[in-house]
């Protein structure tokens, strides 16, 4: 008994530790801070979402926000990485893909959205 309690114990302090906030919502936005751009350059923003299964690029936006509509039950973790354009030639850069589910400085506060689609509303409510 005594080893179960220590287990269970560890397996909650585990949970605790990775702070993940779980944010059930229908449609969320998220937002970041500005990266400076280099010389003329222009800077935008790709915007991703994985499923648990894929990662799918969503959008690009020189916006520093980015609202999100779920259909799909399921969890999401979300992403956004910098896109550097080199305005004389074109080139594109892009940085490391910052995900909301990883702690550190990037997410100081690591969150995944959760959608569950409601269930219908009760049809035929009468009184006996």
């Amino acid at each position: 008994m005594k080893k179960l309690l220590v287990l269970g114990f560890v397996i909650l302090m585990a949970f605790s530790i990775s702070g993940q906030e779980v944010v059930y919502t229908s449609q969320i936005t998220i937002e970041w801070d500005a990266v400076a751009p280099q010389g003329g350059d222009v800077i935008t923003y790709e915007v991703w979402i994985n499923d648990g299964s894929t990662q799918t690029l969503i959008a690009e936006t020189a916006d520093l926000f980015y609202t999100i509509t779920f259909s799909v039950d399921g969890n999401y973790i979300l992403g956004v990485r910098t896109v550097r354009t080199i305005t004389a030639t074109s080139d594109r850069f892009f940085s490391d893909l910052n995900w909301s589910d990883v702690n550190g400085t990037r997410t100081p506060n690591p969150f995944i959205a959760r959608y569950y689609i409601g269930p219908a509303a009760p049809e035929g409510l009468r009184y006996q």
